[in-house]
């Protein structure tokens, strides 16, 4: 009866000293949220302000882009709800979610990588048909944030769109081939030759005319003025 009596003893003991570790861990937890929280909300002006005039460069001149905190349960990201809004009017930024087009969550979430890409270390980045939603002016817009990030990055993309392929300095054609039972996909780089081939197939030619393969051309030209032009400006800049 002693014995028990003494492991009684431990235990409630133990419980306290358990339960006054509990009280300084949520603490520290509570302090911890408490200094996250400031710094996002120093950090939320410049944020937004550079991820919406990242925004209006590609094609969405109007747009507005904010970031709301919201208190939420303590976890380990913090105690913040973070809601991105976004307007493309200007007016009434909603949740991005919520109101943001296939063309203009593609162009967001490009604006949000390069964000992230200048402040951690990433050495290859890689965007799966970013190009959704968008063409014509827009398309070269998109082309050209991706052609700047490649200037620090590896960037691989992968695109159906002429003027985003056409901007790239290497270019990798994917083919699946089956045989009925099983399915193969093989990728080889392409020559220059290989690359018009390819970018004349994505502007919708029926046949590899010479017509065709020389708007091809005309768009690597075009592609290749806009990256020469752009590293004049980085050069100044530095």
């Amino acid at each position: 009866l002693s014995e028990s009596l003494a492991d009684t003893s431990v235990l409630e003991a133990r419980k306290s000293a358990l339960e006054k570790e509990i009280v300084e861990a949520e603490k520290d937890l509570a302090d911890a949220c408490s200094d996250l929280h400031d710094a996002r909300a120093k950090a939320v002006p410049d944020f937004s302000e550079n991820i919406c005039n990242s925004i209006r460069s590609l094609e969405l001149d109007r747009a507005v882009f904010d970031v709301v905190l919201e208190s939420g349960k303590p976890g380990p990201d913090g105690s913040d709800t973070i809601l991105f809004r976004f307007s493309s009017t200007g007016k009434s930024p909603v949740d991005v979610a919520k109101c943001a087009s296939g063309g203009e969550m593609s162009r967001i979430m490009l604006c949000l990588k390069a964000m992230m890409a200048r402040y951690t270390n990433m050495p290859s980045m890689i965007f799966d048909e970013i190009d959704t939603g968008i063409s014509g002016r827009t398309a070269w817009r998109v082309s050209e944030k991706l052609s700047r990030l490649s200037e620090a990055h590896q960037v691989i993309c992968i695109t159906h769109l002429p003027q985003i392929a056409a901007m790239a300095d290497s270019h990798f054609v994917i083919e699946k081939e089956t045989d009925g039972s099983s399915t193969q996909t093989e990728i080889r780089k392409l020559s220059e030759e290989g690359t018009k081939e390819e970018l004349a197939r994505l502007l919708g030619a029926d046949s590899l005319s010479e017509k065709a393969l020389e708007n091809a051309g005309e768009l690597r030209k075009q592609a290749e003025n806009i990256k020469q032009k752009k590293l004049q400006v980085s050069r100044l800049e530095s």
